[in-house]
């Protein structure tokens, strides 16, 4: 049930945000023309080429489709498999045009996943017509377990290759030097509607200590993240600080991470309200029982006095 719960959230929130945000006039918009073109990364590898506002108008639609049919669960598989390899497309090509999307992977991985495992057994078109035709799902099982420990790795390791990427690149400047003052401001220097719009980030800045206790929190998090996937208590640790981390730049410097923030839905202790949930109807029928045993006896013993 908890995968069919997370299937329905993860492809309804995005379903609905590409829808509201238009990705196509984002992705067609003036900066990308033929000029400024330059493959890269899957892009350059499939030798995929600069497609026509057609073409990307067909694959943005068979993209929507794919995320409706994994979203209410009719050909579930088929569904997430379509908008996956549309997504390639759709979230790989701005990285051509110089627009890096650092939470576009995460969608793509989760999307692969859902298109891979059985989360249309439930709550979906697929389980109605399972049922009409008398086919059997498992009961509980791994199958509903590992998709989300999947999604757990992904983002694991993208916290961590983050955490890698600023002491390689950054290294000395980035943990011994206010750096982060400076990109900080540097957002509040953009144009309106694109910086950040609380006054919190220039606050932060004006404090260096406190940027570069930032940076070092930063880096401890991200490297020490996957020490979520083998225990709880770093879970009840390492999951919500990256969370308020993430939201934190968020109003610093108003850049929200806004697929991340989904994907943590996926951290939730699912199998334990499962638990409960099994052991609140295991009571209810064991009171059911009950009841009706005193009913049998209240009624042998009116009948035998």
């Amino acid at each position: 049930m908890a995968l069919a719960v997370l299937r329905i959230i993860f492809f309804g929130v995005f379903l609905l945000f590409f829808t509201w945000y238009d990705a196509l006039n984002r992705w067609n918009d003036a900066t990308m023309k033929p000029a400024t073109y330059h493959p890269r990364g899957l892009i350059d590898w499939l030798g995929i080429g600069l497609q026509s506002e057609q073409t990307t108008n067909v694959i943005f639609g068979l993209y929507v489709a794919g995320m409706a049919m994994a979203l209410v669960g009719f050909f579930t598989r088929a569904g997430a498999l379509m908008a996956g390899i549309c997504g390639v497309y759709l979230y790989a090509m701005p990285s051509s045009f110089g627009k890096i999307g650092h939470g576009s992977m995460i969608v793509l991985f989760t999307t692969f996943t859902f298109a891979l495992s059985r989360a249309g057994d439930a709550l979906s078109v697929d389980a109605i017509i399972r049922r009409m035709r008398g086919i059997a799902v498992p009961g509980r099982s791994g199958e509903y377990t590992w998709p989300i420990r999947v999604v757990w790795i992904f983002m694991a390791l993208i916290f961590f290759a983050t955490g890698v990427a600023k002491l390689r690149w950054g290294g000395y400047d980035w943990l011994f030097t206010p750096h982060l003052a400076s990109t900080i401001r540097q957002h509040y220097l953009l144009p309106e509607g694109s910086a950040p719009g609380s006054p919190i980030g220039l606050w932060i800045a004006r404090h260096e200590w406190l940027c570069i206790m930032s940076a070092w929190l930063t880096v401890f998090v991200e490297l020490f993240f996957p020490l979520a996937l083998v225990h709880k208590w770093c879970r009840l640790f390492f999951v919500p600080m990256m969370f308020l981390l993430q939201f934190g730049i968020g109003f610093s410097m108003g850049v929200f991470f806004f697929t991340f923030f989904v994907c943590y839905l996926f951290w939730l202790p699912w199998e334990i309200w499962g638990l409960r949930s099994e052991r609140a109807g295991e009571r209810a029928g064991e009171r059911a029982i009950e009841r009706a045993m005193e009913r049998e006896m209240a009624e042998r013993v009116r009948l035998n006095p």
